[in-house]
């Protein structure tokens, strides 16, 4: 197996943000990088070995993952309300606060929320923040953003 043309992709867009990068070639130059040639084989058992492990992932996104898997639809979910679990990731810089995003059935209306997640592993974390939100009614959730078709409105007035 060879990889080989690597290429320096040039940023576009507000240069206050991350950058955009554009992968057509047009706007990428070719990179001094030789190819790179290995076994087809071992690369196969190697990405299959980390991606088992998720060796790579943080404590932070270990927990916004499972956190994500743990309110997906197919899990247990009772919260009495029309809300369906959209995604999860870790928020800010904070490692522990995590950004919840939940929909409606038809993914018209939806709710961003933060939870803070307790002391311990990414597993006990993730309990933590589910208990609260099956346990807690929904005006007392910690909404920071309500959404309508995918786009934010701006923050939540509880």
């Amino acid at each position: 197996m060879t990889w080989s043309d690597f290429r320096e992709c040039q940023a576009s867009g507000d240069s206050s943000g991350p950058p955009v990068l554009q992968l057509h070639r047009g706007a990428s130059e070719p990179a001094e990088f030789p190819d790179l040639v290995f076994d087809e084989a071992e690369y196969v058992t190697e990405v299959q070995r980390v991606s088992a492990a998720r060796e790579w992932e943080s404590d932070r996104w270990k927990t916004a993952l499972l956190l994500d898997e743990y309110l997906h639809p197919s899990h247990p979910w009772s919260i009495g309300e029309d809300l369906y679990p959209g995604w999860a990731e870790p928020q800010d810089n904070n490692g522990d606060a995590f950004l919840v995003v939940l929909w409606d059935e038809n993914e018209d209306h939806g709710v961003a929320v933060t939870l803070t997640a307790g002391p311990g592993s990414p597993e006990q974390r993730v309990r933590s923040m589910a208990d609260f939100l099956m346990t807690t009614p929904t005006d007392r959730w910690p909404v920071i953003r309500r959404m309508r078709h995918g786009r934010y409105f701006g923050p939540a007035s509880n």
